[in-house]
Protein backbone atom coordinates (compact mmCIF):
# COMPACT_ATOMS: atom_id res chain seq x y z
CA UNK A 1 0.00 0.00 0.00
CA UNK A 2 0.88 3.30 -0.58
CA UNK A 3 -0.26 6.40 1.35
CA UNK A 4 0.08 9.93 -1.27
CA UNK A 5 -0.52 12.78 1.13
CA UNK A 6 1.28 15.04 3.18
CA UNK A 7 2.24 16.57 0.56
CA UNK A 8 2.46 20.27 2.79
CA UNK A 9 5.93 18.51 3.56
CA UNK A 10 7.40 18.04 -0.10
CA UNK A 11 7.96 19.86 -2.94
CA UNK A 12 7.63 23.66 -2.60
CA UNK A 13 5.46 22.77 0.71
CA UNK A 14 2.96 25.54 -0.37
CA UNK A 15 -0.62 24.98 -1.83
CA UNK A 16 -1.92 24.26 -4.51
CA UNK A 17 1.09 21.59 -4.19
CA UNK A 18 0.62 21.23 -8.17
CA UNK A 19 4.75 21.21 -8.20
CA UNK A 20 4.12 17.27 -6.96
CA UNK A 21 2.00 16.14 -10.00
CA UNK A 22 4.83 14.60 -11.47
CA UNK A 23 6.25 13.09 -8.45
CA UNK A 24 2.12 11.65 -7.89
CA UNK A 25 1.83 10.66 -11.32
CA UNK A 26 4.33 8.50 -11.16
CA UNK A 27 3.57 6.50 -7.99
CA UNK A 28 -0.07 6.05 -9.36
CA UNK A 29 1.52 4.82 -12.63
CA UNK A 30 3.62 2.60 -10.77
CA UNK A 31 1.21 1.04 -8.38
CA UNK A 32 -2.22 1.74 -9.71
CA UNK A 33 -5.23 3.67 -7.92
CA UNK A 34 -6.47 0.49 -6.05
CA UNK A 35 -2.84 0.46 -4.45
CA UNK A 36 -2.67 3.94 -3.22
CA UNK A 37 -4.42 6.44 -1.10
CA UNK A 38 -4.72 10.00 0.37
CA UNK A 39 -3.78 9.98 3.86
CA UNK A 40 -3.90 12.51 6.54
CA UNK A 41 -0.12 13.90 8.90
CA UNK A 42 -2.36 14.52 11.55
CA UNK A 43 -1.51 16.74 14.12
CA UNK A 44 1.50 18.14 11.75
CA UNK A 45 -0.67 19.23 8.75
CA UNK A 46 -3.31 20.92 10.79
CA UNK A 47 -0.55 23.35 12.25
CA UNK A 48 0.18 25.46 9.05
CA UNK A 49 -1.04 23.52 6.33
CA UNK A 50 -4.94 22.57 5.45
CA UNK A 51 -6.30 19.07 5.30
CA UNK A 52 -8.59 20.77 1.97
CA UNK A 53 -5.55 21.84 0.53
CA UNK A 54 -3.88 18.17 -0.44
CA UNK A 55 -7.74 16.92 -0.75
CA UNK A 56 -8.06 19.30 -3.59
CA UNK A 57 -4.92 18.73 -5.11
CA UNK A 58 -5.95 14.64 -5.98
CA UNK A 59 -9.95 16.33 -6.68
CA UNK A 60 -9.34 19.51 -9.17
CA UNK A 61 -5.60 19.68 -9.95
CA UNK A 62 -4.32 16.01 -11.62
CA UNK A 63 -5.75 16.02 -15.18
CA UNK A 64 -4.11 12.92 -15.36
CA UNK A 65 -6.44 11.05 -13.17
CA UNK A 66 -10.12 9.79 -13.62
CA UNK A 67 -13.33 10.23 -12.07
CA UNK A 68 -12.86 6.71 -10.93
CA UNK A 69 -9.05 7.15 -9.96
CA UNK A 70 -9.80 9.63 -8.02
CA UNK A 71 -12.50 7.74 -5.81
CA UNK A 72 -9.69 4.99 -5.46
CA UNK A 73 -7.46 7.52 -4.12
CA UNK A 74 -9.34 9.07 -1.28
CA UNK A 75 -12.12 6.20 -0.57
CA UNK A 76 -12.12 3.30 -1.56
CA UNK A 77 -8.77 1.94 -1.34
CA UNK A 78 -8.94 2.68 2.09
CA UNK A 79 -12.23 1.84 2.78
CA UNK A 80 -11.67 -2.00 1.12
CA UNK A 81 -8.30 -1.64 2.86
CA UNK A 82 -9.41 -0.88 6.40
CA UNK A 83 -12.96 -2.43 6.05
CA UNK A 84 -13.28 -5.26 3.73
CA UNK A 85 -10.71 -7.30 4.11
Amino acid sequence: MVKVGAFYALGKKKPPYSDLAPLIQKVVKAFGTRRCMWESDCPFQVVEHKYQDSIDLIRKALSFLTADDKDWLLRRTAEKFFFKR
